[in-house]
């Protein structure tokens, strides 16, 4: 291995021995080896070196070199809670091999990911641990090149883009916990423009899946004759609007309230931010649909610059002041963007921290 005194298989250093002294890899047969069998011994290694400090491990090897799973998995979420600070450093060497190994071809499909998230969480490290390897080795962290892969197969066979698949990615960004200023750099990089933007576009070019606005109405095949708040909300008279501009469904009131035909009564919650994803999971559970946390980018689409507070009033009524998003900070996981209704900052705010929520969901 020669100028080099880093272990190919292991990337710790390992003097001029003959051999490395961390994973005993063979240093003097790979100095004089081919690079076609220098690849081979390092893999073949790397492998049997792995498998013997992990037993998933073994598993892991070869599920990378099997065919590749749909690109999209929404059955399960992929990040769990937050594993504990500490951590070995045989950790993170066995964590930055199986992300080399899977990134030996420059690609990440989604089986790949679920593969590291997985491994990430049996390793017990954190999520700047795990991205601080993710950008030494592959110039991002592995949530953004999942929201990457997603948001590549969006594209149909024609190689545009999908608004039933755009559609999906908002759950699909809350799901891999990628951060709001993360995603909104993706989705330039892929769309040329932010996701809302995206979709309102799309939406635009397929006028039929808009509600036509005719004498102060909404009129549609599926959404017929509902009453038209302010030229730009559809009521649909179940405690829910419409959005014109995004075809975004949004709820009235804010988790707590119930609307009662013509207003939000009862008391509002708040929540701080982990409190506020199970709340809207237990909601799913129970009453079995699509609702969630909205993106910073939709929950600012509310927001009407002069009033006060700086909301349609007349849609939702009783509004109070901050409003979680699903849109983590990029520099700080700790903290979470956020809506004041108040006076209309966006600001983030620590997810320990009390807001309330209003749900949302894509109309499909």
């Amino acid at each position: 291995m020669a100028g080099s005194n880093v272990c190919p298989v292991c990337s710790k250093e390992h003097g001029n021995a003959s051999h490395c002294t961390n994973c005993h890899f063979d240093l003097t047969e790979y100095a004089f080896a081919n690079l076609r069998q220098q690849k081979a011994m390092v893999e073949a290694h790397r492998t049997h070196w792995l498998s013997a400090h992990s037993p998933a491990l073994d598993s892991i090897a070869a599920d990378l070199i099997v065919a590749p799973a749909p690109l999209i998995d929404h059955a399960a979420p992929l990040i769990p809670e937050p594993p504990s600070a500490s951590v070995d450093r045989g950790a993170l060497e066995i964590y930055r091999a199986v992300l080399q190994m899977a990134w030996v071809d420059q690609y990440l499909d989604m089986q790949e990911i679920n593969l590291l998230f997985k491994q990430a969480r049996e390793l017990n490290l954190t999520l700047e641990q795990t991205e601080a390897i993710d950008r030494e080795v592959i110039g991002r962290s592995v949530r953004e090149q999942a929201y990457f892969t997603a948001l590549q197969a969006t594209r149909d066979e024609h190689g545009d883009f999908s608004l039933r698949e755009l559609q999906k990615l908002p759950a699909f960004m809350q799901q891999i916990s990628i951060s709001h200023e993360h995603a909104q750099a993706v989705e330039l990089e892929v769309l040329g423009k932010s996701l809302i933007e995206a979709l309102i576009f799309e939406l635009q070019q397929q006028k039929e899946s808009i509600p036509v606005v005719q004498d102060n109405h909404c009129i549609e095949t599926n959404f017929t004759d509902y009453p038209l708040i302010n030229e730009r909300y559809c009521d649909l008279g179940d405690g829910t609007v419409l959005d014109t501009q995004t075809n975004l469904q949004w709820m009235r009131c804010a988790l707590g309230q119930t609307w009662d035909g013509e207003n939000c009564v009862g008391k509002a919650i708040r929540f701080n931010w982990d409190e506020a994803n199970t709340a809207v999971k237990d909601h799913q559970q129970v009453n079995d649909n699509d609702w969630r946390l909205p993106s910073l980018e939709e929950l600012a689409t509310l927001i009407v610059e002069g009033e006060k507070p700086t909301i349609d009033s007349k849609v939702f009524p009783n509004t109070l002041a901050w409003f979680w998003s699903s849109s983590l900070d990029a520099d700080n996981s700790s903290y979470v963007w956020g809506v004041n209704f108040h006076n209309g900052d966006i600001n983030n705010n620590y997810r320990s921290g009390n807001s309330y929520v209003r749900l949302v969901r894509n109309r499909l």
